[in-house]
């Protein structure tokens, strides 16, 4: 007998709101007896749906990007008569059951490509001359992409696929990889390769109205590794990105690794923009007080990839999604790393306050981790993207203000005499949690009596 053991749990009060869109390129759900690469979304509590994707030569689906409001996914999948290599692009309206509004066959300017909060545009990434790893990510502009020609990161007309002129950024940054715009649309983060090849991270504020870009600047550097990934928290002071030990930020072991061996390292780290500090993400990435606490030890260390953040706070955190290659407990436990098993999405809580940091510098936001339920435990799964769903017009049901298009959601009076809560016009008064806001003072107070926060325009506690 031992004991008594103690353990504190935090938990957070809200739930978990939105989409994970992500790629599987093992899912049994595309049927038909072949496993091929797709797009599968689940939503918290859920299970594993089948959104895009299918078997046979040009329906694999992957490489996509999600828009912060969940209207718009963009995706590369094959060309057949290119030797069924990525030079297809397709953009896909989410509010329409996945419908594909645009696609073509000569380009894979939209895998990866960095979607504004709304859909309507997007950053592509630049894609090089050269197919040498050792030269140039490789894996970001998806194998074959050389192909149809080399050309620096473009802002693109997401229906359209028209090349729109965006003054500051032309002529200025050039062969940028894993751009994201943050939630609210003011600023955009990339890998800066113009810089030193993959080294840098860099952020430039954005206007919408003139498609122009500005205020150029490197917020993290990593002479050993390389950076990638990045995704803005809510409020957009933040940005969450992944240390890479791999040229072409890739998670696979190369074709020369030694059987049992795991050469491709991932890390989380977060860039604090005002300060220009970094911090690694301890409790993501395994580590509490310095030390290691994930139970397999160091095989599981260094294996995570691929952030992206859900973009509003729920029950007083914001929320990460990502790719990693740890073990699951005793469920999923193999002995190699490249096992499509090992390979599943992940979520960790960030603080939005940290009152023991006053200095407002990195440092670590980050809880440890949990497994996303509801994936295919056979399969191998990637690139978690976190969006809100689609917005309701006035009249439908609904649970809380980010679910409507006005952002307000109340108790209305049903024809039956009964109540219910829908999506209605602004009403006058303040905000609850989760409505619309444009400044802290617009907000109701919390029910515990703190101060409500206005973050990303969506009122929280």
């Amino acid at each position: 007998v031992s004991g008594p053991v103690t353990e504190t749990w935090t938990i957070a009060q809200g739930s978990l709101k939105g989409t994970v869109y992500y790629n599987s390129y093992s899912s049994a759900l595309v049927g038909g007896g072949v496993q091929n690469g797709a797009v599968l979304s689940i939503k918290p509590g859920g299970t594993a749906q089948l959104l895009i994707g299918g078997t046979g030569p040009g329906t694999c689906t992957v490489c996509h990007a999600v828009s912060a409001n969940g209207s718009t996914l963009i995706a590369a999948h094959p060309t057949p008569s290119a030797g069924n290599n990525y030079q297809s692009s397709s953009a896909y309206d989410l509010k329409n059951n996945a419908t594909q509004v645009y696609s073509k066959d000569t380009s894979a300017d939209y895998a990866f490509g960095g979607l504004y909060p709304d859909g309507s545009i997007f950053m592509s990434l630049a894609t090089f001359a050269s197919s040498n790893a050792a030269d140039y990510p490789q894996a970001p502009n998806v194998p074959g992409t050389q192909a149809v020609g080399a050309h620096p990161a473009q802002l693109i007309d997401t229906k359209t696929g028209a090349v729109i002129p965006a003054p500051g950024w032309d002529g200025v940054v050039s062969n940028s990889v894993t751009p994201a715009f943050s939630a609210d649309g003011s600023k955009i983060a990339f890998t800066h390769y113009d810089k030193d090849q993959g080294h840098t991270l860099a952020v430039m504020s954005f206007a919408l109205a003139s498609h122009t870009f500005s205020t150029l600047a490197d917020v993290a550097t990593d002479p050993q590794n390389f950076l990638c990934w990045p995704a803005f928290t809510p409020d957009s002071e933040w940005v969450i990105y992944q240390t890479d030990n791999r040229a072409d930020y890739g998670t696979w072991n190369s074709a020369n690794t030694p059987p049992g061996t795991f050469d491709a390292k991932g890390d989380l780290y977060i860039a604090h923009l005002p300060s220009k500090t970094t911090a690694r993400l301890d409790g993501v990435d395994g580590y509490a007080n310095g030390q290691l606490y994930l139970p397999y030890g160091a095989v599981e260390a260094t294996l995570n990839y691929e952030p992206t953040v859900l973009p509003v706070a729920v029950g007083g955190y914001y929320w990460v999604v990502f790719t990693s290659r740890r073990d699951y407990g005793n469920t999923i436990v193999t002995s190699n790393q490249e096992d499509q098993p090992r390979k599943k999405l992940w979520v960790a809580a960030i603080d939005i306050d940290n009152p023991e940091h006053p200095s407002m510098s990195a440092h670590d936001l980050s809880h440890p981790v949990f497994y996303l339920p509801g994936q295919e435990e056979a399969a191998g799964n990637s690139r978690g993207f976190w969006a809100l769903d689609p917005c309701q017009a006035n009249g439908t049901s609904c649970l809380t203000g980010d679910q409507c298009c006005t952002g307000y959601c109340r108790q209305t009076s049903g024809a039956d005499g009964g109540s219910t809560f829908s999506c209605v016009a602004p009403p006058t008064g303040c905000s609850l949690e989760y409505e619309k806001c444009a400044q802290d003072g617009d907000c109701c107070p919390c029910g515990s009596g703190e101060q409500t926060k206005c973050i990303n325009s969506f009122c929280a506690c």
